[in-house]
């Protein structure tokens, strides 16, 4: 536009397929870069289809993880013959307005795609909110005689563990036993690490799950910091 070169605006006019290459051809070392330029363009279109044919392959591979060699030649041949049918029948413009027509429906699906990705968010921030809010309490006694030996006891891993087996499993257990009666599907289980489960089922909608496991903590230290005086050596304060 600034120096009189009119004829570039006239060849991207007339074939838009043409716009990078005639561009090309105004600037140094013409050859060598439109020779990269038909490189780079295989590159990405031969990557593209490739991906594309792949996806439908996967699709119509029922979930199996390694589908078929002649299946996967099927779809990329199909692709490939596709796009060359168009090209041949109403070169790029008709190969774009094919390409606009099949992605509309697609919008649809991205639009329950990010309704679905909101819903998954507000459900994990749900699952973090309450995994923050829970505390372990030293017990509902009101005997503060109680409550003082919860604080001043430090469990051990087997304790805990047991404590779970003998008390948690059978509480579960009895949940599940009411819950059966209203014909839910429940399954209480206890996990390799010392954990128990609680699975009610909801059919085609996301299952419940409450889980009791032994989780390590830094337990707190129940004096200050200090040098020790010769009745504390002798009767050490309880600590973590």
């Amino acid at each position: 536009m600034t120096q009189g070169v009119q004829e570039l605006v006239k060849a991207v006019s007339d074939d838009s397929s043409m716009a990078l290459f005639e561009f090309l051809r105004h600037l140094p070392l013409t050859m060598i870069t439109s020779s990269l330029a038909v490189v780079l363009v295989a590159l990405f279109f031969v990557t593209s289809a490739d991906s594309g044919a792949l996806v439908i392959d996967m699709l119509t591979s029922k979930g199996e993880e390694e589908s078929p060699v002649w299946q996967r030649i099927f779809w990329a041949l199909l692709v490939g013959g596709i796009a060359v049918a168009l090209l041949i029948a109403g070169g790029l413009e008709s190969l774009q307005a094919a390409t606009i027509a099949s992605a509309l429906p697609f919008t649809i699906v991205m639009i329950l795609m990010c309704w679905g990705l909101l819903k998954a968010m507000h459900l994990d921030a749900t699952k973090r909110s309450i995994s923050r809010e829970a505390r372990l309490l030293p017990g509902t006694s009101d005997d503060w005689r109680a409550r003082l030996r919860l604080l001043a006891h430090n469990p051990i891993r087997i304790e805990v563990v047991g404590f779970i087996r003998d008390h948690v499993l059978p509480a579960l257990q009895e949940v599940a036993v009411e819950l059966r009666k209203q014909d839910l599907p429940v399954e209480v289980t206890e996990g390799e690490d010392g954990r128990a489960w609680l699975r009610v089922g909801h059919g085609e909608e996301m299952d419940f799950f409450y889980s009791v496991r032994p989780q390590p903590y830094a337990p707190p230290h129940l004096r200050v910091a200090g040098p020790a005086s010769p009745s504390e050596r002798r009767h050490p304060p309880l600590s973590g």
